[in-house]
């Protein structure tokens, strides 16, 4: 199973999480291992220099990071395999940890590396694989089986506007895989009964590339596949060509959720994804990803316009107002633990 750990935000608490559901894989007996989109666990947050937590392994599990990043840990590592992928900080490298201590981890930020990675590491014996990224940095991912957002003070000191974000987040996940393999398809494919019109494969889909393939859309429309990154104005011309066309009945697959969240804001994507489950238009992903849980963390840091301070919202009410707002569990790791966390991170069912 590969869980992905993403923040909304810097410093939302995604590290805090990552290092408690370690602890709590420890706690019932099992050997997790550790891999990251990117670089994360250094000491301090490179804007706001205040400390951030760093990430805490021990002796058996398996851990990714860069060749350059072995020295800045604090744990005994030894080396099983330098891969042939490459991050700014070396050749990213699979290990084995000696002695418990702080680790740098670094690994791959493209999908394919991180896939390729992954499942490196479950041949080393990992059954519980914790992937750590974030938002800005969330397309690989989509390797992830199920995954946690960490969410709070730091994304945004509104509740009110953090309640809307996590409902729009909570709806973008929903939708389910679609039928049959459509992996090969690499460009925007529209199909009739009869008929199938496939365009060139783009890097991203936006108000051009959409017009240009709903010039070509045969009658009887039956299945759009969307595969790639789309923007939120090219989702939006999706919809009004939908509208005119008379979109019931079709059914509509995207890549997977994260790449969705890459659209842009998440309150206007769920809104437009809304918008097509309106008209009876079936949104699949060919990828989909269980959201398992939220964690929030209350803390932030305040500008005061030279310095930033450590400073946090009312906890229990900021948490009381997500978690009645959305079906998915929203747990705050300090004041509750992380076993309901685990729990649905690890169950056989959400």
């Amino acid at each position: 199973m590969i869980i992905g750990v993403a923040g909304t935000a810097k410093n939302t608490g995604k590290t805090t999480a990552l290092c408690a559901l370690i602890d709590e894989a420890y706690r019932r007996g099992r050997i997790p291992g550790v891999t990251g989109i990117g670089y994360d666990g250094e000491e301090r947050d490179n804007v706001t220099l205040l400390p951030k937590p760093r990430i805490a392994v021990r002796p058996g599990m398996i851990v990714t990071t860069s060749e350059k990043c072995l020295s800045a840990s604090t744990a005994r590592l030894r080396v099983l395999r330098s891969t042939e992928y490459i991050t700014a900080l070396g050749n990213v490298v699979i290990c084995r940890v000696e002695e418990g201590g702080l680790v740098v981890v670094a690994g791959p930020n493209k999908t394919a590396d991180l896939a390729a990675v992954s499942q490196q590491m479950l041949s080393l014996g990992v059954a519980d694989l914790l992937v750590d990224g974030s938002l800005n940095r969330i397309a690989p991912m989509a390797v992830a089986d199920r995954v946690v957002f960490a969410t709070g003070g730091a994304r945004s000191t509104d509740v009110h506007y953090l309640t809307e974000e996590t409902c729009a987040i909570e709806r973008i996940f929903a939708h389910v895989a679609s039928a049959g393999d459509l992996s090969a398809i690499t460009g925007i494919r529209m199909r009739s009964r009869d008929l199938s019109v496939q365009a060139p494969a783009t890097p991203v889909h936006g108000i051009s590339e959409i017009a240009r393939v709903f010039e070509r859309m045969p009658e009887g429309l039956e299945e759009i596949v969307l595969p790639g990154l789309i923007t939120a104005d090219g989702l939006g011309v999706v919809c009004e060509r939908m509208e005119k066309a008379g979109g019931q009945g079709v059914t509509l697959v995207f890549d997977d959720p994260f790449k969705m969240l890459l659209a842009g804001d998440p309150v206007r994507i769920a809104a437009l994804l809304q918008r097509l489950h309106a008209m009876s238009v079936d949104v699949r992903y060919r990828r989909p990803s269980d959201l398992c849980a939220f964690t929030f963390n209350p803390y932030y840091p305040a500008f005061d316009g030279t310095t930033y301070r450590a400073a946090t919202l009312d906890a229990p009410s900021g948490r009381a107002a997500l978690a009645a707002a959305l079906r998915t569990p929203v747990v705050d790791v300090q004041l509750d633990g992380v076993g309901r966390v685990y729990d649905a991170c690890f169950s056989s069912e959400i």
